[in-house]
């Protein structure tokens, strides 16, 4: 296990995952209601019970300037194996470092999860686990 440096604010352990999985993404304004209601997927490599690491799909940059001040949210489903229904989280930006890929630019984003529940908390523990038991991880 790696230690934490002191500007790393993170509480819970981090799982590197050497196999990516994907998760849906939605922004939704503070209302509630979807920004944009066709399915996006993320790729996220890095995640623990309280937050993650992920690639956001395109996104134009007047439509990331609101995630960044809050006029919208991002929400999260991960499917997890061992629950019927998908896993909704409502994920809090805390970075955003700017990437090129392939021309584009994309955002890579740390979110943290501020309102989950311990069940919900439990689920994605099971989930890490079975991921890296299956595909290998590195935890730090």
């Amino acid at each position: 296990m790696g230690a934490k440096n002191a500007t790393d604010k993170r509480k819970d352990l981090r799982v590197e995952l050497y196999k990516p999985f994907a998760v849906k993404l939605h922004i939704k304004k503070n209302k509630g209601l979807p920004f944009f209601s066709q399915e996006k997927l993320s790729s996220v490599d890095n995640m623990s019970v309280g937050g993650m690491r992920l690639e956001l799909p395109l996104i134009k940059r007047s439509q990331m300037e609101k995630i960044i001040d809050g006029r919208e949210k991002i929400v999260l489903e991960l499917g997890v194996p061992s629950n019927k229904k998908a896993l909704k989280i409502t994920g809090k930006l805390v970075w955003i470092k700017r990437k090129d890929k392939h021309g584009k630019t994309i955002y890579v984003v740390g979110l943290n999860f501020p309102h989950i529940k311990d069940s919900e908390r439990e689920l994605i523990l099971q989930y890490l686990m079975e991921a890296c038991l299956k595909d290998g991880c590195s935890v730090s």
